[in-house]
């Protein structure tokens, strides 16, 4: 996963330099309404998300081209259900982190002078960084602490309003997870004695979807 990250941020950089003409960068925000589940566990997470966004049009009619995205997220809420039922202190996960860069195709459709429809799909680099969890007594201690790497494929549709140079737009984003991996570590303290456990292996059988409304503005240069 780490290879994966490290080629989309190359990707990103890449595209930079090229951004001119119709090109745009701006800012997207939104809550990003998360769902996880397998054959067991069914986990529904709220995650408040703010990305730094772009795109450069390469054909003469500035409608198709690459776009580059780096967001940010929050965990404002989660629950989860075992079997159906709810886990008893499943809120310990509110606190999670997350690093997203992406990298897509996009299409701009012109509905009038004011007015565009920007299309986009692509993939998505996801990185959580797990809430830190205590077990314990004066003699025994139990510290972990779980993060997950996802690669999403990402789709977003937005329709955007404004002059030549600022615009202002809202939307929906849809990823849907396609590899994931867990890394859990934990570190057990007993008396004078500390052992650290450390996992990481593919996740299989779990589907994850999340669906993202967003506001934002942008500037064309």
């Amino acid at each position: 996963m780490k290879k994966i990250f490290i080629a989309l941020v190359a990707l990103m950089a890449a595209v930079c330099p090229l951004f001119a003409g119709e090109s745009w960068v701006g800012l997207a925000t939104g809550p990003a309404f998360e769902t996880l589940s397998d054959d067991d566990y069914a986990v529904g997470t709220t995650n408040w998300v703010i990305g730094v966004e772009g795109a450069y049009y390469f054909n003469e009619a500035e409608t198709i081209g690459i776009g580059g995205k780096l967001g940010f997220g929050l965990t404002l809420e989660t629950s989860a259900m075992y079997q159906g039922r709810p886990v008893s202190g499943s809120s310990m996960y509110s606190s999670q982190f997350l690093i997203a860069p992406a990298l897509t195709f996009q299409y701009r459709l012109g509905i009038t002078d004011h007015m565009d429809l920007r299309l986009g799909a692509g993939l998505q680099y996801v990185h959580i960084f797990g809430n830190e969890s205590f077990i314990g007594s004066t003699d025994y201690s139990t510290r972990s602490r779980t993060s997950f790497d996802n690669l999403d494929f990402l789709a977003n549709a937005d329709l955007v309003f404004g002059g030549e140079s600022f615009q202002f737009f809202g939307g929906i984003e849809l990823a849907f997870n396609m590899v994931s991996n867990m890394t859990s570590k934990t570190t057990t303290t007993q008396k004078d004695k500390t052992d650290t456990y450390k996992y990481s292996d593919t996740v299989d059988g779990v589907f994850r979807m999340s669906i993202t409304p967003r506001l934002g503005f942008s500037y064309a240069f």
